[in-house]
């Protein structure tokens, strides 16, 4: 009778898992909107590349695992065409994104999600942009909480994967400036 109740419980937390969920559109934020503003000129995301082939096969996807969870990207973007948008949203923003703006190269270099304890996650993108024929480094860590729910947790999780691309991209403003 407990071997029958232990499955009957891993049975119901493996259905209130999220094995799928979609992630809305990007909506940036007036911070990152005022910190990109301060830099001079106007700008393009001209290509975002993976640095290795197992980055560039997630870019060139509609799904991320991320541990239980696996997100779908917005209107069937790839991974990489949902980056270069929450990309384009903040400088739209900030009123710096332009056609015949300064070209940036962007190459993921990581995109980590690793489990600190049972409650909380942490995020670690690297990125290399290129404008000007200058290389700027830029590696973000972002913690946060996911012990509400299993749902919650999924929901957290692709709302921080999204804040740490676009803080990601004012780190990157704020060391060219």
């Amino acid at each position: 009778m407990n071997t029958f109740k232990l499955l009957v419980c891993l049975l119901c937390l493996s259905l209130a898992g999220c094995a799928e969920m979609g992630l809305k559109p990007h909506k940036p934020s007036t911070k990152n909107s005022l910190e990109i503003a301060k830099t001079a000129g106007m700008f393009q995301i001209l290509t975002i590349k993976g640095a290795t082939p197992e980055i560039t096969k997630i870019l060139n996807s509609d799904l991320m695992s991320c541990g239980a969870t696996t997100f779908s990207m917005p209107r069937g973007n790839t991974v990489g065409t949902f980056v270069r948008e929450i990309f384009e949203q903040e400088l739209i923003s900030a009123k710096k994104l332009s056609d015949h703006g300064t070209p940036v190269e962007v190459v993921i270099k990581s995109m980590d999600l690793s489990t600190i304890s049972k409650e909380n996650g942490v995020w670690t993108i690297e990125i290399a942009y290129t404008a000007n024929d200058k290389t700027t480094n830029v590696k973000t860590i972002t913690e946060f909480e996911s012990k509400v729910s299993l749902l919650t947790s999924c929901t957290h999780t692709a709302s921080v994967f999204e804040d740490t691309m676009a803080d990601n991209l004012v780190e990157f403003f704020n060391k060219i400036r």
